[in-house]
């Protein structure tokens, strides 16, 4: 027989604790959007962790600015040159 692939076969079960108002408001936007508050959750946290991963990428690739060198001194003036050579 062959296993059962649904929706839910990764998910873990986990628990969370609202403020009383946050839940409300949580629970009256899931209702408008005729979805379930663990889906409104499910969404927000996996966008939170997406624009997190975002600003990291961007943070790596600011601290990397500089940390290269070429060889060449006159690259702020030949740069259309340099990259047409290797484009």
């Amino acid at each position: 027989m062959l296993a059962s692939t649904s929706y839910y076969a990764n998910m873990l079960r986990t628990q969370i604790q609202f403020e009383k108002e946050t839940y409300l408001t949580l629970k009256k936007a899931a209702k408008n959007a005729q979805r379930s508050i663990s889906d409104l959750v499910r969404q927000s946290v996996e966008q939170y962790l997406q624009e997190n991963q975002k600003k990291d990428a961007w943070k790596k690739s600011l601290a990397s600015a500089g940390s290269f060198h070429s060889g060449h001194t006159n690259i702020s003036a030949n740069h259309d040159q340099y990259l047409g050579d290797e484009w």
